[in-house]
C-alpha cells in the first residue's frame, strides 16, 4: 500500500502535467490567435491598397490642337489626362490622335516638393527623363513657371495652369549653353 505521503506525490505529479498540458494548449493558441490577427491585419491593408488603386479615375482631362493650343472638338490631335493620386504625386498622360484613335505617346509622374516645386519624371518611347519646375504665381490662374535640368534652365514662360501647362503668351527656350533657342 502507498503512503499518504506517495499518495500526495501522485496527485501533484498529475497536477503538474495537466498544468504543463494546459500551458502549452494555451501558448498554441495564443500562437494561433497572434498569427491570425497578423494574417487578417496584413489581408487589410492590401485591400485597401488594392481598392485605392482601383479608385484611382481621371481627374481631368485637357485637349490641344496642332500647336499645343486648347482647341474645340473639331481640330483635336493632343489629349492630357490628368490624375491627382495620394502622396503628393500627379500623374499626365498625353495621348496623340491618329487614324486608329487615341495613342499613349508621354507618361509624366510628378511629385510635389512644396506648393510652387515639382519634380517631373518624363518617359516616352524615345526616352526618359527629369526635370525640376517652379512656379511664381503672377495672378489667379496665371504663372510665371521655369523647367531646369541639373541647375540649368531648359524652358521658362507663362501659363494658365500648373498641371498641365497651358502655354500663354511668352514661352523661351533654352540651349545647354543658355542661348536662347526659341521664343
Amino acid at each position: 500500500m502507498r503512503s499518504s505521503k506517495e499518495n500526495f506525490i501522485t496527485a501533484l505529479s498529475k497536477i503538474n502535467k495537466y498544468i504543463f498540458v494546459l500551458n502549452i494548449q494555451n501558448n498554441i493558441r495564443k500562437k494561433y490567435t497572434f498569427v491570425f490577427t497578423m494574417k487578417l491585419i496584413i489581408s487589410t491593408f492590401i485591400l485597401i491598397g488594392f481598392m485605392m488603386s482601383l479608385s484611382a479615375q481621371t481627374d481631368t482631362t485637357f485637349y490641344f490642337g496642332p500647336n499645343g493650343a486648347m482647341s474645340g472638338s473639331n481640330s483635336l490631335r493632343i489629349k492630357k489626362e490628368v490624375n491627382h493620386k495620394w502622396n503628393n504625386r500627379i500623374s499626365v498622360d498625353t495621348y496623340h490622335y491618329t487614324d486608329e484613335g487615341w495613342t499613349k505617346r508621354i507618361e509624366e509622374t510628378w511629385k510635389k516638393v512644396n506648393d510652387d516645386t515639382y519634380i517631373i519624371r518624363i518617359k516616352s518611347d524615345r526616352s526618359t527623363s527629369s526635370l525640376k519646375r517652379t512656379y511664381k504665381e503672377i495672378n489667379d490662374n496665371h504663372f510665371f513657371f521655369t523647367d531646369s535640368i541639373k541647375n540649368l534652365i531648359v524652358r521658362e514662360g507663362y501659363t494658365l495652369n500648373k498641371t498641365p501647362l497651358i502655354l500663354d503668351s511668352l514661352v523661351v527656350e533654352y540651349y545647354p549653353n543658355g542661348q536662347v533657342k526659341s521664343k
